[in-house]
């Protein structure tokens, strides 16, 4: 039997009335969690949580019975067996341990399993920790620690000890003491895992990592996928150039910039972040892939950090988050990052859109502004700003409307691949001097040219309220204006471009009495586009039109 109908029937079984944490749903559902978690991480269609940023998180449990029908998930049977041995050994340790303590060790298990430096360690760690005895992990520990000294480099070497030791040693001791006998466990299932498939298992070892994310942090540091998309589309990494995310939370931009370019000779990637747990899992995830990086020598704040600011860059794509205040900083900071002809685009919250004075702190380096759809944050369904940035920016200001994108789609997902890829080269062509409407697919995007001077007294909102934009305006005018639109495609469809009744491709497909109701649609909304002037018809007075469809 396929998944589908495994989980169809494996859905209905669930209770659809009340709310519940992921565990609960994914115990109820006979589901694996970290599959889950990682389902929620990279799915913008994902049901969002009933309380963003509390702990635990809580779900409407029909919502994600309905999600789990359209996506389904493979799980084992019988209900008892639906969790794997990894699993099962991962939530001991968090039992034993805590989220935070289990997502570093974790990220030393992932780095050890997924760079081929540590290849006698993974042959010979199982013998290492068979005995059981108290000192068992200390050994398999000294055993790691020795081939990193040979395959990483000093700081390297420095994050993966913290990573396998369960993060920083504190006034209590190791976060994770080498007597131990659950971590141990832990690791014996990874080995045995990774012999039979390595590449699987350093999968499951980082779905599980992220997948602890919402436990031990307040908000998740990951991005999601669509946004990462948009940035990397408004200030794309070339091979060989610099690329900077100076606020990396747990790397995922880091990731996609690789992954664009790594055919070509990859970016020179470069990272910061203040978080430490961030920090080091971004370590660990670039590590095990063996990716070249530079996230400095440990935490801390890009927008204080006097070395990071005297480099320049190609690239700078940053989500850093923060309200107002810090937006500030960032707008002004981050130019100074650019080289002569390098790009930026900095994601900031809405809030920023309506604030007159962010533009002048940039000065007249706004390249570009775009509001995206608020889909493309699955934590909180805010709609944010993105700042494009440049040393050269034009003298006017594009500004790019998708807040509605998704929703005028039909589409459960914020942004499609031909929507990113024509906000990118329409921000593209502003810059050289184009014409953005020309770019394919700009029609569909509600866009403004606004100046720098009007920017900086009004705001982005301000600045392109109650201004015709240049392409898309059948999306950006009041919803009477876009429903006459419509109405005058469907109109056509029906009567024919000649207007003659009834020759329209789809006239002989549906009955006259719908015919007359989208002619009357499209009179009633002509007329509350464009009222009736003083010479027009007087009240109560009908046309040919309407005596026709009488």
């Amino acid at each position: 039997m396929d998944d589908r109908g495994r989980n169809s029937r494996g859905s209905a079984g669930v209770a659809h009335d009340g709310l519940v944490t992921l565990e609960e749903f994914a115990r109820e559902a006979e589901l694996k969690l970290s599959s889950l978690a990682a389902r929620r991480a990279r799915k913008e269609d994902f049901p969002p949580p009933v309380n963003p940023g509390g702990r635990p998180l809580r779900f409407r449990r029909s919502e994600l019975a309905t999600w789990l029908e359209d996506n389904p998930l493979p799980r084992s049977q019988p209900a008892e067996q639906s969790v794997s041995a990894l699993e099962r050994a991962v939530e001991r340790l968090v039992a034993e341990r805590g989220a935070v303590a289990t997502q570093y060790f974790l990220g030393g298990l992932l780095w050890l399993t997924g760079h081929d430096g540590f290849e006698d360690c993974r042959a010979d760690g199982r013998e290492l920790l068979l005995a059981q005895s108290r000192a068992s992990l200390h050994r398999f520990r000294r055993k790691a620690y020795g081939e990193a000294r040979r395959a990483l480099s000093s700081q390297d070497l420095a994050a993966f000890t913290t990573l396998l030791e369960g993060g920083p040693s504190g006034t209590s001791g190791e976060p994770i003491p080498a007597d131990s006998a659950t971590a141990v466990s832990l690791v014996l299932t990874v080995l045995e895992e990774c012999a039979v498939n390595r590449k699987h298992c350093t999968e499951a070892l980082e779905e599980r990592m992220l997948g602890l994310s919402h436990d031990s942090l307040e908000l998740s540091r990951r991005t999601e996928d669509a946004l990462v998309r948009l940035l990397l589309a408004l200030a794309p990494p070339e091979p060989g150039k610099r690329f900077l995310d100076p606020a990396c939370g747990f790397g995922s931009v880091l990731l996609a910039a690789h992954t664009a370019t790594g055919d070509r000779g990859g970016a020179a990637l470069v990272g910061r972040d203040s978080d430490e747990q961030a920090w080091h899992i971004t370590k660990a995830r670039l590590g095990a892939r063996g990716i070249a990086h530079d996230l400095g020598a440990g935490p801390v704040d890009s927008l204080r950090d006097e070395r990071l600011r005297q480099d320049r860059f190609d690239s700078v794509v940053a989500e850093p988050g923060g309200r107002l205040r810090e937006a500030s900083s960032w707008l002004r900071v981050v130019p100074g990052l650019l080289t002569d002809t390098g790009t930026a685009a900095i994601e900031l919250t809405s809030d920023t859109l309506s604030a007159e004075h962010l533009s002048a702190l940039t000065q007249d380096r706004v390249s570009a502004v775009v509001i995206t759809p608020r889909a493309v944050r699955t934590e909180t369904r805010e709609r944010m700003a993105i700042w494009v940035l440049r040393l050269d920016a034009p003298a006017e200001t594009l500004v790019i409307d998708l807040s509605n994108q998704n929703r005028r789609s039909q589409s459960t997902m914020p942004l499609s691949d031909d929507e990113i890829a024509a906000v990118g080269a329409m921000v593209e062509a502003h810059h050289q001097g184009g014409d953005p409407a020309a770019v394919p697919g700009a029609g569909r995007l509600t866009s403004w040219r606004v100046t720098s001077d009007d920017l900086a007294r009004l705001g982005v909102l301000g600045a392109i309220e109650g201004k015709e934009p240049f392409v898309g305006s059948v999306f950006s005018a009041e919803p009477a204006t876009r429903g006459l639109e419509l109405a005058r495609e469907l109109r056509v469809l029906l009567d024919g471009t000649d207007g003659e009744t009834g020759s329209g491709p789809l006239a002989g497909l549906v009955t006259d009495e719908v015919v007359r109701g989208v002619r009357r649609l499209v009179r009633q909304l002509e007329r509350a586009v464009r009222p009736p002037t003083p010479t027009g018809d007087a009240p109560g007075s009908r046309s040919r039109g309407d005596l026709d469809d009488a």
